[in-house]
């Protein structure tokens, strides 16, 4: 009984106006007298990850965290298994390789050679490798793989590098078992690509160029001449490290299995998944959904599943590139009429200087059912969250300017931090705080902002990713991106916050909300949803 009970105490600070939610609520546990209010939710849903393995995550047993936690350690302390790259990548895949560049026209491929033969192949793995700041420094590893990492041919499928990095699920069981797949995907399997001048159909090797020095000055100019043939070794032996790392962590296989789960659920899934929860009770029911980084192919999808309960608002220059778009779900029965989209008229309230890009906002007026007028808009700050004070001042400017007889809410993602990094640009969570009571308004975090109660982001990166310099020990997990990040912004001069926010990462409506790695098998995203109820004066949903 003490669980319903519980149960129905978290579902009662979210339940509101609608018939819908009461509904959910007596079929849950027999409710028949729910809180009144406007329920808003906001929800960064982050866009597909191409690496399974860049951050930590919530696993349904041991295997993963046992994984992860032997790769952190070889990386940490490599000892014996510190051996040279020519142990498991030997120079005949290596006289192949260069082949293979010759055979495409390259030039510096004899120099190469020399330089596999003199320096690379005694590299040891670990510290000679991977941890090397002046490769990394170089990009002889990170520009290729941008670039091949995941590649969305003209059919609109993706198809993946052989590579632990991407959501290539195929055959990896040893180094000699994953070569054949890698030279076929780079040099024998030609791909067709949309682009400005039409389809090209080319291997995935002849779209890289050259390295330039003028931007990355740690390369030699003689390292720029030959970068074509050197960043495509140095490439393979990236990836062969880490096949090698992977198999010797795991003897057994296991590794790829979870792979093939992580993917399945983080990008296969993904979007199934957001669907699934947006559809669920809980959230089918919220008056005002405040959606951040949305692909463009997810619009419609959207639009499709919730056609029956909410209005889809999306910027009218949605980002179909970078699939960071911001989406407005307005509740039908709440909004009866619909939305217009004011997007424009909050950019033009903002200097060119600030940075926001297509998709990251999106702004639209609308009226209840009551007739109260509402200005309603989802926002995507950038990494330091140095936009996020701008942009809420130029959506504040509209609400009490020309749009002064609308009651604003604003839900987004801030990123904001708590506390900044030391020497780091990263906008201070107080410091945002500040402008928002500057300004008179309010969050649904209350005053003052409790951060331990606010953090919608439990994530950091693992040991296997590109950038070794920003990975964080599982022992030490507080130490990556941690923050109060998300917020639903209110004038409180003609809003009330009914009840607290409830934070999210299981779909279930924070019922068992517990700060554990995010994203996770259950999870799509690596924000939480936010839930809020907020009362407002004049309308029908008081």
């Amino acid at each position: 009984m003490a669980a319903v009970e519980k149960r129905v105490e978290a579902l009662e600070k979210v339940s509101a106006d609608s018939e819908a939610r009461i509904s959910a609520l007596e079929k849950s546990v027999g409710i028949t007298d729910a809180k009144s209010g406007l329920c808003c939710c906001t929800w960064n849903v982050a866009a597909v990850n191409n690496n399974p393995f860049e951050y930590w995550v919530t696993y349904d047993d041991d295997s993963y965290k046992s994984l992860m936690i032997a790769i952190e350690s070889i990386i940490e302390d490599p000892g014996d298994r510190n051996v040279p790259l020519c142990s498991f990548f030997p120079s005949s895949l290596v006289d192949e390789l260069i082949g293979m560049c010759r055979d495409l026209g390259w030039r510096g491929c004899d120099e190469v050679l020399a330089l596999w033969s003199s320096d690379l192949s005694l590299r040891p793995i670990v510290s000679g490798f991977l941890k090397d700041q002046e490769l990394g420094a170089k990009r002889l590893m990170s520009m290729p793989d941008r670039f091949t990492n995941t590649i969305n041919v003209a059919s609109g499928e993706a198809m993946c590098r052989p590579s632990v990095i991407n959501n290539y699920v195929g055959e990896m069981s040893s180094v000699p078992m994953w070569w054949a797949s890698w030279k076929q995907f780079m040099f024998e399997a030609p791909l067709s690509v949309s682009s400005k001048k039409g389809t090209v159909t080319q291997v995935p090797a002849l779209m890289l160029g050259k390295i330039p020095r003028a931007k990355y000055p740690s390369l030699s100019e003689e390292e720029e001449r030959i970068s074509l043939p050197l960043q495509v070794l140095c490439l393979a032996l990236f990836d062969a490290s880490l096949v090698h790392l992977l198999n010797s962590a795991s003897s057994d296989g296991n590794w790829i299995v979870i792979k093939r789960r992580l993917c399945e659920a983080l990008f296969v899934n993904k979007q199934a998944r957001t669907l699934e929860v947006l559809s669920s009770p809980c959230y089918a029911a919220c008056d005002a959904v405040f959606l951040q980084e949305v692909a463009a192919n997810f619009v419609p999808k959207l639009a499709g599943a919730l056609q029956d309960s909410h209005h889809v608002v999306a910027p009218s220059n949605l980002d179909a590139k970078r699939d960071q778009n911001s989406i407005l779900l307005l509740r039908k029965a709440t909004f009866p009429n619909g939305a217009v989209e004011v997007t424009d008229r909050v950019r033009a309230e903002l200097k060119a200087e600030i940075g926001v890009m297509d998709g990251d906002i999106v702004a639209a007026t609308a009226t209840d059912s009551s007739g109260v007028a509402f200005l309603l808009a989802s926002f995507h700050g950038d990494t330091d969250g140095q936009q996020s004070v701008p942009v809420l001042e130029a959506v504040n400017s509209l609400a009490t300017g020309a749009l002064s007889g609308h009651v604003l809410v604003f839900g987004l993602d801030a990123n904001v931090h708590e506390p900044p990094c030391k020497g780091s640009k990263a906008k201070d969570y107080r410091e945002w705080e500040a402008a928002v009571k500057s300004l008179g308004l309010a969050t649904n975090w209350g005053t003052p902002i409790d951060p331990s109660k606010a953090r919608t982001t439990y994530n950091a990166r693992t040991y296997l990713q590109p950038q070794l310099q920003k990975a964080v020990k599982y022992s030490e997990f507080t130490k990556g991106d941690c923050n109060p990040k998300d917020y639903i912004v209110f004038q409180p001069s003609v809003i009330q916050l009914a009840g607290s926010a409830i934070r999210d990462n299981t779909g279930n409506g924070g019922t068992d909300f517990e700060e554990t790695p995010m994203p996770s098998l259950v999870w799509p995203s690596d924000h939480c949803a936010v839930l809020s109820t907020l009362q407002v004066q004049g309308s029908s949903l008081k």
